[in-house]
């Protein structure tokens, strides 16, 4: 029988367990990395949304959707971004209750510095993986994404 600090040792080897980690310490990596630019990752995600939007009418249901975030978790990433001046929001013309989210020149001053620094991201995650296991561990994360996705659904 296993005692609980084989237990333990198993959970931290466990691949949810580092998947997790990747996530938190990704999520860390991020903010830290944009925070003189004055914005954290999940606001730097939404701004290159919006940028690859361009020319769209974007509400700020569709970031919700986009990012599968609660309204009011957006909600305060919008605040922060429109009082930093990365954004405006205004009503919309067909649905007074929809807000539209517009990026504004100094969010696309900053989507190149972002674009270049999430292609510094990727070298990093995949530094010393071979080309074929460079596609392995795509196609495996696609697949764990998906299996996780399925099971929130109810489909598995």
């Amino acid at each position: 029988m296993k005692n609980k600090s084989e237990d333990l040792t198993s959970f931290k080897d466990s691949n949810s367990f580092l998947l997790a980690g990747i996530a938190h310490h990704l999520a860390l990596y991020r903010n830290r990395l944009y925070e003189p630019h004055g914005i954290t990752g999940k606001q730097a995600a939404i701004l290159t949304f919006l940028c690859f939007n361009k020319g769209k009418e974007i509400t700020q249901h569709d970031i919700e959707e986009e990012f599968n975030l609660r309204p009011s978790t957006i909600n305060s990433a919008l605040n922060y971004l429109e009082a930093g001046g990365f954004i405006l929001r205004t009503t919309s013309k067909t649905d007074a209750r929809a807000k539209i989210v517009t990026e504004t020149q100094k969010a696309h001053n900053l989507f190149e510095v972002i674009l270049n620094e999430r292609k510094m991201e990727e070298k990093l995650i995949i530094q010393g993986f071979s080309s074929a296991e460079q596609v392995q561990l795509h196609d495996f994360l696609h697949r764990v994404i998906n299996n996780i996705i399925e099971a929130r659904d109810g489909n598995s």
